[in-house]
């Protein structure tokens, strides 16, 4: 029984280590998106893609329960690519 606890300690560690890695990585891209945003170049829908999956990230609302991120994080990588594509459609990446 000792086993399989440390076990599930181990799991849940590197989970959450994982989750922690993976909400670094996001806050920087959007960091680094958020200049992208404020240009006058990009579309309004970009805008409204990239403050929607914020808000929906920060919002207590979630389709799957907040302890499992996969939904908020799976949102902000989706408005994330969104908005790269737009500002590669639209020449304002290198801005």
């Amino acid at each position: 029984m000792r086993t399989s606890m440390v076990l599930l300690l181990i799991a849940l560690a590197i989970t959450l280590i994982t989750l922690l890695v993976v909400s670094i990585v996001l806050f920087v891209k959007l960091v680094r998106i958020g200049s992208l945003i404020r240009s006058d170049l990009m579309p309004v829908k970009g805008k409204v893609a990239f403050w929607t999956g914020v808000i929906y990230a920060l919002s207590p609302l979630d389709l799957l329960p907040d302890p499992i991120y996969l939904d908020d994080i799976g949102l902000l990588v989706g408005a994330l690519v969104y908005v790269r594509h737009l500002a590669n459609q639209h020449g304002i990446a290198g801005r």
